[in-house]
């Protein structure tokens, strides 16, 4: 699991960490679920903690770490190498390390196993290039050379003098063969990808800019080789909502195209009003709320999870998954909602009045029908996700064998698709 992720110990939900609330500073509360839990990445104030994600070749930590109690983290794709005060040196891959050996204090130096590099040729007076290439590099070539007489910085330089020679060699090459002309074609640097010694490989050429014999000078445009696997930023889930509350307006107005007005009357009744409805000045004179319907369908923001179910055998069942609305009834999804200061509340109210208990006891009912008719091997079960999410829906919306009740009606909803997108049986309580 990437460092910048997270599992909520309850419902295994696995997201990005900024998808989990910070409680308090030392706990996180899981957005599907809601189940607070201890941060295991909380900072204690007198260890001293070293990460990296340089895609620099070699990134010195800048300052001395305690040698006494300090945690350092080793991404996936880089390692990393100590060299205490006293002399001592160690080779770190990835994982975490406390290091309580090193009273002196110890320099840190993280290695990256692919590295970005700037090239340039040299010495071609005929056609000059330059670019970014990316490498990579086996930990054994990176730990040999590291050690190799101590020679940790001086790592960024060699990669760099591989990158230009191979660079140089090719462009030479290439005028060699009367090919000069295909060098100002950005495609024709893909040639270069492959070993540059054993144990460093280039997997990608960025070709920047060049110049010509006659000083023409021009750029690349940026692009991928097949082989670059493309970093997608992280970002929080749009979430649209399907109501608003709006102030009440003095004056009548006509309920604009596309939208559905809820008045709130001061007896706490709801009255809905469609479009082209005209509401006159005196029905708002006494109004407690107004909200505004834009859409009559809504994923429930970050979805659910149970975990500690019981099932009919005493053990236990954890679950995390996605669920969808329509919304059938405006008029009674307002009843819940002017009960409620924000969505936030109502979100909150929803599922655990309803989404957590209904989802529970439904995957219990699958569950049950699963292992104990179907026979399926409970270490199996998530090969059959698919078709739980198929009866996890038609059991909500009441369209399942013996069961009639659509357990969402009195919230004016019903279940567009609920899935389940992780399953497991355990024995001891979370």
């Amino acid at each position: 699991m990437p460092a910048n992720r997270l599992i909520c110990p309850h419902c295994m939900y696995e997201a990005p960490l900024y998808l989990f609330d910070n409680i308090d500073g030392t706990k996180l509360r899981c957005k599907r679920c809601r189940s607070g839990f201890n941060d295991p990445n909380v900072y204690e104030p007198d260890v001293t903690y070293a990460d990296c994600d340089s895609r620099k070749p070699v990134y010195r930590f800048p300052f001395y770490l305690n040698g006494k109690k300090s945690m350092i983290r080793v991404r996936e794709s880089y390692a990393a190498m100590i060299i205490g005060h006293d002399g001592r040196e160690r080779w770190l891959t990835p994982g975490d390390y406390q290091i309580n050996d090193m009273p002196e204090g110890f320099q840190l130096y993280y290695i990256c196993l692919t590295p970005h590099i700037i090239w340039g040729t040299k010495e071609v007076n005929s056609f000059g290039a330059f670019g970014t290439a990316t490498l990579s590099i086996s930990n054994a070539y990176a730990e040999t050379y590291c050690k190799k007489n101590g020679r940790v910085l001086s790592l960024s330089d060699h990669l760099k003098q591989l990158v230009d020679w191979c660079l140089t060699t090719f462009i030479r090459d290439e005028i060699a063969h009367g090919n000069a002309g295909l060098l100002e074609q950005r495609t024709r640097y893909l040639n270069t990808l492959g070993s540059l010694a054993d144990g460093v490989t280039m997997i990608r050429i960025d070709p920047g800019g060049f110049r010509n014999a006659d000083g023409k000078t021009g750029t690349f445009p940026s692009f991928f080789t097949a082989n670059t696997q493309i970093e997608e930023e992280e970002i929080h889930p749009e979430i649209h909502l399907p109501v608003e509350p709006v102030r009440i307006p003095r004056d009548g107005y006509t309920v604009r195209h596309g939208s559905e007005d809820v008045v709130i009357t001061a007896a706490f009744k709801s009255e809905r009003h469609k479009t082209g409805d005209q509401i006159e000045a005196n029905a708002l004179q006494n109004a407690r709320k107004l909200f505004r319907f834009r859409s009559k369908h809504f994923e429930f923001p970050y979805g659910w999870g149970v975990y500690n179910q019981l099932l009919v055998t005493r053990q236990l069942f954890a679950a995390n998954g996605t669920i969808s609305f329509y919304v059938d009834s405006t008029e009674l999804m307002c009843d819940s909602l002017k009960k409620t200061d924000s969505w936030n509340e109502f979100e909150d109210q929803l599922f655990n009045g309803a989404i957590k208990p209904e989802i529970s006891a439904a995957i219990e009912l699958i569950l049950n029908d699963y292992i104990g008719i179907k026979g399926v091997d409970p270490s199996k079960l998530r090969d059959y996700l698919s078709a739980m999410s198929i009866d996890l829906t038609n059991i909500l919306n009441g369209e399942y064998p013996k069961i009639d009740n659509p357990v969402f009606r009195k919230y004016g909803l019903r279940v567009d698709r609920a899935d389940i997108m992780y399953i497991e049986i355990y024995s001891d309580r979370r």
